[in-house]
Parts: C-alpha cells; sequence; structure tokens
C-alpha cells in the first residue's frame, strides 16, 4: 500500500504526527511555546513509536535535566548509552 493510500483521509497533521519525526517536531515546537509537558509527552511518543534511537532518549534527558527532573534523566541517559555505547557526548 502506498503512502498516499495509508494517510488517505488524515490531515496532514496526522500524517506528520504518526512518526518519530513528527513527534520529535512537536517536541520541539512545544519547547518554543514553553510547553515542557507536550514537550515531554512529544518525546515519549517519539521514543513509543522508535524506542531504539538515543538521539531521542538524550534529548528527553536534557529536558529532564532542565527541569531539575535528575533522576528521570539519568534513566533517559542510561537507555541512551544501552542504545550506542560509543556516543561521546551523552553526559554532561
Amino acid at each position: 500500500m502506498g503512502p498516499s493510500r495509508r494517510f488517505k483521509g488524515q490531515s496532514l497533521y496526522h500524517r506528520i504526527h504518526r512518526t518519530r519525526g513528527g513527534s520529535e517536531l512537536h517536541a520541539q515546537a512545544y519547547l518554543k511555546l514553553n510547553d515542557t509537558q507536550g514537550a515531554i509527552d512529544a518525546y515519549k511518543k517519539a521514543i513509543k513509536l522508535d524506542p531504539g534511537r538515543d538521539d531521542t532518549h538524550t534529548a528527553l534527558g536534557n529536558l529532564y535535566f532542565y527541569e531539575k527532573r535528575y533522576q528521570e534523566a539519568q534513566q533517559e541517559y542510561e537507555q541512551a548509552v544501552k542504545l550506542n555505547p560509543s556516543a561521546a557526548n551523552r553526559f554532561l
């Protein structure tokens, strides 16, 4: 089934939001609107759609760290390292 048939009848918003990249774009938009919880929810959705992306875990960890939610930040950073131990820039 081609992409046009799969998304037939769906708005562009729904087409984008159903992808990991779309969820990350939403997270960035929420951050620009100073909606931290919206950004956290969008990153969590991105992780649910593609749990193997270490960069999304790192981004969520950075957001938790900024919000002084250090234990949650550490969990995300640890998951990122498990997924990609060769990445050098995980911890501050």
